[in-house]
């Protein structure tokens, strides 16, 4: 709903520490050229998707994507969620992206 109201929304797992505020650097991606619609935490062992912090832009396309993404890992249940990321990105340089 926040993003969907036209503000940027964050998810942040609750199992992480932010020994700073990711905001600067989050806003630098969110308006590099292209603006993406949603921004990922890397892990720093993995090419996988991180989704310990994601970012949606406040942005019909943004709110779109996360909704399919609900939709589809309801359909395609997964144990960990970077692994549902790769899937449905199709990020085949992902660790888990060659299968279910």
């Amino acid at each position: 709903e926040v993003s969907r109201a036209g503000c940027t929304a964050m998810w942040l797992d609750l199992d992480i520490y932010m020994a700073d505020t990711p905001m600067p650097l989050i806003r630098a991606v969110l308006e590099t050229p292209g603006r993406p619609d949603l921004v990922f935490a890397r892990h720093a062992a993995s090419e996988s998707v991180s989704p310990a912090v994601v970012v949606a832009r406040g942005s019909p396309e943004a709110t779109e994507l996360v909704l399919r993404y609900a939709s589809w890992l309801r359909e395609n249940p997964y144990l960990l969620d970077h692994q549902g990321w790769d899937q449905f990105l199709e990020r085949k340089e992902g660790d888990f992206a060659a299968g279910f």
